[in-house]
């Protein structure tokens, strides 16, 4: 049935594709186990109804054989009737039977949104992302489906690239040092050791240009993707991370880093979201264990360079969320006192990323958004000085940052704002800032002079400018070895993070490309066993031909013989050309066809038929004649 699937008859496609669909349901998981691995039947399938996209009664059909629903009902539906047949599948209780059905639909997924020329196909794929959407929302098996199933994920992350993407090898992975960044490029006596750097610094590629990210079904595949993911993250099970790195195909980096951080973005606006409707949600120590691998990967991710544009949204997310956390109402929970550790982490994940970011500062060519951030940034002081994993080590690589920063930039607004940042921070904790300092140096007048920076009296950024030098020499002598320290140690998580990450991603690509490679064999052979199939119906139709012409011209035959036979018997008994005469009916002796006797037929009285006595007689006598109808002895002609 499988190469009834190749004809461009429409007809012969739904009558195929339907039967294979009955046969599926009524053989059950171990037949359609069979069925996908010993033929790969999914995946010729796919192959085949790819240029079917516009045909709704294809989506219908392999929906059934995925959630196995008896689709005897289905004729070839209209766009109309197949978003009610989704309709009635969303109001059963539906649950995935035939996971290796997935297949086919992402085969239906990938070829409709190459094809966006074609209006009815477009609009066939949004509605079925839509479904699969509000089907993940309603199902809960299938949501199970959904989160535990690798291809599922990763075919409809595959939607969001373009079809005419570069090819690159499998080890296509670039990661950016943005450690490095915090090296002073101004001053020339503020430099690092070359041991803080990593070894080959790669920066992400250039920019792109992202128009195929607002295709039509873009906006519905990144909803889909974050209605798993944050079902995910805020359910009572382990989530085991996005593996978006992954999952991206052996494109350029540019792409890749467009498309994840698109939906990485989308995912932290509905959890900023979800944070200001429902914060209740997150008073549970599973689903906080879940948010903070969440921001981890995620900073990683960032500080790796795979993800671009979206430190501020998780910073923004991250400060949120502790910012609850912290709430006189929570904090003295229990559950939230034992989970403090995991806090501690998020904590450091925010000071971590907020340090790069404004080592960064010197290089945002929109001095609005610059000022903006460190506005923004000071509003959340406090995260710099509250609990954490690294306490009093953060201060020494910020103290740094912000000095270097205030020489390296021009404009008033930010220094101002600067200065404010490290006087709030002083400030705020002058006792702690006094430690990081006095554990570097013993120095009276620097100590004296780090002491009135905690003077609230003090115009911060005056008193900054007309003591830059000595600021120079405490950043310089004093601090310098905290921040090596700490970039020390920030280098090599993000290179060993980097390195472990792109070898998964490699062994994984790997194996992409061998299930290919074998999945590419199974079709070859269909393909070489199709020519056969095809031969071999040709030579059994030919044969049924060649038995029914025979039987028909053995019947001809017959008939033929027959006729002339019954002719030649009426030639015989001269039917036609005498007139009509009483005749005589004797029983036939002989045999016909097939040993069928002729019961009677007709006898034809003969004048030359006399009785001839045994004994003579008197020549007196005269001797009568009798006329019998069938003399004795004689036979007559077999028919």
């Amino acid at each position: 049935m499988l190469h009834l699937l190749d004809t461009t008859d429409i007809r012969v496609v739904y009558c195929t594709l339907k039967l294979l669909a009955r046969v599926l349901l009524v053989g059950g998981a171990n037949y359609a186990s069979k069925f996908e691995e010993k033929t790969s039947g999914f995946n010729i399938i796919r192959k085949s109804l790819r240029s079917w996209t516009s045909a709704p009664f294809v989506w219908a059909l392999s929906f059934g054989i995925l959630l196995g629903v008896d689709t005897s009902g289905v004729e070839m539906l209209s766009q109309t009737k197949l978003g009610t047949f989704y309709h009635e599948l969303l109001n059963n209780s539906v649950e995935v039977v035939c996971p290796g059905a997935w297949v086919v639909i992402a085969g239906l997924l990938q070829a409709s949104s190459t094809d966006l020329n074609d209006r009815s196909t477009s609009e066939l794929q949004l509605t079925t992302l839509a479904f699969l959407d509000t089907l993940v929302v309603q199902s809960t098996s299938f949501a199970r489906y959904a989160q535990s199933s690798e291809s599922f994920l990763r075919d409809i992350f595959m939607l969001l690239f373009p079809s005419d993407s570069t090819r690159l090898n499998h080890s296509d992975v670039v990661v950016s040092d943005s450690a490095q960044n915090l090296a002073p490029k101004s001053m020339s006596s503020l430099t690092i050791s070359d041991e803080t750097r990593l070894d080959q610094p790669l920066v992400p590629v250039e920019s792109i240009d992202d128009s195929f990210l607002r295709r039509p079904h873009c906006a519905q595949v990144t909803q889909l993707l974050v209605t798993v993911y944050a079902d995910q993250i805020l359910s009572q099970a382990d989530f085991r991370g996005l593996g978006l790195f992954m999952k991206a195909p052996a494109v350029e980096m540019s792409i890749r880093s467009k498309c994840s951080s698109s939906v990485v973005q989308t995912l932290l606006n509905f959890l900023t979201t979800k944070l200001s409707t429902r914060p209740a949600v997150y008073v549970e120590p599973r689903i906080l264990a879940n948010v903070a691998h969440f921001v981890s990967q995620v900073a990683d991710g960032v500080l790796e360079g795979w993800l671009e544009g979206i430190t501020f949204g998780l910073l923004h997310y991250t400060a949120n969320l502790l910012l609850y956390l912290q709430g006189p109402d929570v904090r003295n929970l229990k559950i939230i006192r034992l989970c403090s550790p995991t806090i501690e982490s998020m904590v450091d994940v925010f000071r971590k990323l907020a340090i790069v970011q404004l080592s960064r500062l010197h290089e945002f060519e929109d001095l609005k958004s610059r000022s903006n951030f460190i506005t923004w940034l000071s509003h959340w002081k406090y995260l710099f000085l509250c609990r954490g994993s690294t306490n009093e080590l953060s201060l020494e690589p910020l103290f740094y940052v912000l000095c270097r920063e205030l020489v390296m930039i021009d404009d008033v607004t930010a220094q101002e704002a600067l200065a404010q940042l490290w006087s709030a921070c002083v400030r705020r904790e002058p006792a702690r800032s006094m430690k990081v300092l006095a554990r570097h140096t013993a120095d009276p007048y620097i100590l004296e002079l780090f002491a009135n920076l905690t003077d609230r009296e003090t115009d911060m950024l005056q008193y900054i400018k007309s003591t830059i030098q000595n600021l120079e020499e405490l950043v310089l002598r004093k601090l310098q070895p905290g921040c090596e320290t700490f970039m020390r140690k920030h280098n090599s998580v993000v290179r060993n993070s980097a390195q472990s990450r792109c070898k998964k991603r490699e062994e994984r690509l790997h194996t992409r490309h061998l299930t290919d490679l074998a999945v590419q064999h199974a079709l070859t052979e269909h393909e070489s066993r199709k020519a056969h199939w095809e031969e071999n119906i040709y030579y059994s139709e030919h044969a049924k031909y060649q038995r029914a012409r025979q039987d028909q011209q053995d019947v001809d035959a017959f008939l033929r013989t027959r006729h002339l036979r019954i002719v030649a018997l009426l030639d015989q008994l001269h039917i036609f050309d005498r007139p009509s005469q009483v005749y005589a009916w004797g029983v036939d002796e002989s045999e016909g066809r097939e040993r069928q006797k002729l019961r009677l037929r007709a006898v034809e009285s003969l004048e030359s038929d006399q009785y001839m006595p045994k004994r003579a007689r008197s020549k007196s006598a005269v001797t009568p004649i009798v006329l019998t109808n069938r003399p004795h002895g004689t036979c007559y002609p077999r028919l």
